[in-house]
Order: C-alpha cells, then sequence, then structure tokens
C-alpha cells in the first residue's frame, strides 16, 4: 500500500537523523567549542582563499594535506569568517551521530540490534573517537562515507554506482578510498557486467 510504504521511508530517514541530532546537541552541550585542530583551520583557511578566488597556498611551511572535499566546504562556509569555525565543530558532531548511527546499522545488520547498540555506544565511548570529533579530524567524514559504502553494499549486495560514488567522496578526504573504490568495481565488475 503506498500509505504504509510512505510511512516506512520516513520512519527510515527520521531515526537516524534524530538519533544524530540528538548525539550533536549533547555534543554541543558539553563542549560548545571544540578544539579545532590543526588540518581544520588549513581548510577553512584554503577554503576562505578559494572563495576569494585565490589559489590555495598548499605550500606554506609547514602546511598539512590538503583535503580537497574540505577545501570546498570551508570555500562555502567563508563567508561566515570566524563563525566557519564553529561551523567545523558541528559538522564533527554530526560526524560523530553518523558513524555511531552506521556503526549500530552494520551491528544490527551483520548479527542483531543489541550488538548494534553495544558497538555504537563503545565508539561513542570511544577516547580516541571523541577525541577526533573534539577536534573536528578529517577521519570522521572519511568513515562515515567509507561505512555508509559498506552499508549499502550490505543490504544489496553487488550495489554499484551508489557505492562508489561514497568512495570517490571518500578520496577527496582520504586517497586510499579510490584504491577501496578500485577493488570494489575490478573485482565485482559492477560497472558494465557482461550480458548473455
Amino acid at each position: 500500500m503506498p500509505g504504509m510504504q510512505s510511512s516506512s521511508r520516513l520512519r527510515t530517514w527520521v531515526e537516524p537523523l534524530v538519533f544524530v541530532a540528538v548525539i550533536t546537541a549533547i555534543l554541543l552541550l558539553i563542549f560548545p567549542r571544540g578544539f579545532p585542530n590543526y588540518d581544520t583551520i588549513y581548510y577553512l583557511l584554503w577554503g576562505r582563499e578559494i572563495f576569494h578566488g585565490m589559489s590555495p597556498d598548499y605550500g606554506a611551511p609547514l602546511a598539512p594535506t590538503p583535503h580537497p572535499l574540505y577545501d570546498l566546504i570551508g570555500a562555502v562556509f567563508a563567508p561566515l569568517g570566524d563563525g566557519s569555525i564553529t561551523v567545523s565543530i558541528v559538522l564533527a558532531y554530526v560526524s560523530l551521530g553518523l558513524l555511531a548511527w552506521l556503526v549500530y546499522r552494520l551491528g544490527s545488520e551483520w548479527f542483531d540490534r543489541p550488538i548494534g547498540g553495544v558497538a555504537a555506544f563503545l565508539i561513542m565511548t570511544s577516547a580516541p573517537i571523541l577525541s577526533n570529533g573534539l577536534r573536528a579530524y578529517v577521519d570522521l567524514p572519511y568513515m562515515v562515507l567509507c561505512l555508509a559504502a559498506l552499508l549499502i553494499e550490505t543490504r544489496k549486495p553487488k550495489a554499484g554506482w551508489p557505492v562508489l560514488v561514497l568512495l570517490a567522496l571518500a578520496g577527496l578526504l582520504r586517497p586510499e578510498a579510490w584504491l577501496f573504490a578500485g577493488f570494489y568495481s575490478s573485482t565485482s565488475r559492477l560497472i558494465s557486467p557482461r550480458r548473455k
């Protein structure tokens, strides 16, 4: 029935959105400012340079490795000035919530809901993961994109393009994701399956 299908789709989106919103709100209450790290400050600086029509100064002494997707995000939020630092923290907290949700869903798919819940709890109480979130490290959105690709593939084996798109975006944060994408497409022959 169409009504039941739309209700099921709505629930599919509402649950993770509420979960991520609650996690983000809790983190903002406990750590309203966060502690943006070196990489984060640089991607905001490079994004500001891009916004003003300049080439990012990747050759600056001791500059970190550039992450093109984050540089683009920095350019989008450059008009906020110093407010872009707050946005970077909020994005990191949202990434933490998404990471916990994806771990929960993967645990539920592979085992059952209680195991997924325990796995999500362990992620959210892991000192290194929380530290990465508070410092707005690029690793969190990278992991979110890779785990989202894994969840899609878990639910629908040989899913193809959705997985490759997420891995391509992850590669703009850490290039090893492009290796995952290459391995995935070559082993499963997703792009152009042979027709008999």
